[in-house]
């Protein structure tokens, strides 16, 4: 991994999926260091989709790989995981 964030100019967009299928919860979604097109973009896919919450980002998780380089992420995980 570290590796690859030495140079994160060729790196668009990190997906982490996390706690994701947790038995009786929505799919939660979280986007972090995201520009507003970007955002816009991808709420315009998952809202058009049912079973789908966005919820707020949180600091623990592999995410925070992305995030502490400033590269846009998307998390999903389980509205019921926390």
């Amino acid at each position: 991994m570290e590796t690859y964030l030495q140079n994160t100019k060729y790196i668009l967009l990190a997906i982490n999926c996390d706690g994701v299928g947790l038995k009786n919860s929505l799919m939660a979604v979280s986007l972090i260091e995201c520009d507003s097109e970007t955002e816009n973009r991808l709420n315009k896919i998952m809202l058009k989709r049912t079973g789908i919450e966005f919820i707020d980002p949180w600091a623990q998780g592999d995410q925070m790989l992305f995030v502490l380089k400033h590269i846009p992420t998307v998390i999903f995980t389980s509205s019921g995981v926390f």
